[in-house]
């Protein structure tokens, strides 16, 4: 058997998929039966995807970094507006992806902490070599895995705001909305909410 990275989770299989994730969410929320799953994302469409394998693709992905969120961050995602939702969305990236903590951790804290006006296009390289020293499943991945990991991580980067848009890597400032950070802080996840707010860090 293949060993898997415990640092990559399910980043590869997409960005933060509001709309996707709000779907699966309330499935899950429903504690819908199997056959419930397959009408309304088979064959109602409900992701309004071209293919089969695209909708399993989200679907897999999406219950990875649902099925083990308690329901009141569930809830805040299928009710809460679009804001609200995409932050939940990027917690739950966060809590199944190790490596999108990391870099968040070793990268970005110190580019806030520094005023950096915009990321250097090196981060990615060095935090690269860093993580493959710490993870040779991650080291022997290949080149263009790598570049799909970047490229997904700095577009939930750009969805969230942290960052204007993934070309220029200009980096913004983030408010949390305070519902999520009182869910978090009950739910002791006080690692996860520091990345969360790592634009107010000083």
């Amino acid at each position: 058997m293949q060993k898997k990275s415990v640092y990559i989770g399910n980043l590869l299989g997409g960005s933060t998929m509001v709309r996707e994730s709000r779907i699966i969410a309330k499935l899950i929320l429903d504690n819908a039966s199997d056959e419930v799953w397959e009408q309304t994302l088979i064959r109602d469409n409900a992701f309004q995807k071209n293919t089969i394998s695209t909708i399993k693709r989200n679907i897999s992905t999406l219950k990875k970094r649902y099925s083990d969120l308690s329901p009141d961050f569930l809830q805040l995602l299928v009710e809460g507006n679009e804001e609200l939702a995409r932050q939940v969305a990027f917690y739950g990236i966060l809590q199944s992806n190790l490596i999108f903590v990391e870099f968040i951790e070793r990268v970005l804290v110190d580019a806030y902490l520094l005023k950096y006006r915009q990321l250097s296009r090196s981060v990615w390289r060095d935090f690269v070599a860093e993580q493959g020293i710490k993870d040779p499943i991650f080291d022997e991945l290949k080149d263009s895995s790598k570049d799909k990991i970047r490229e997904v991580l700095y577009r939930v980067l750009a969805e969230m705001g942290f960052i204007k848009d993934s070309k220029t890597l200009t980096l913004q400032k983030v408010l949390i909305r305070p519902e999520l950070v009182q869910l978090l802080e009950k739910h002791e996840q006080y690692r996860l909410l520091k990345c969360m707010q790592v634009s107010l860090v000083t």
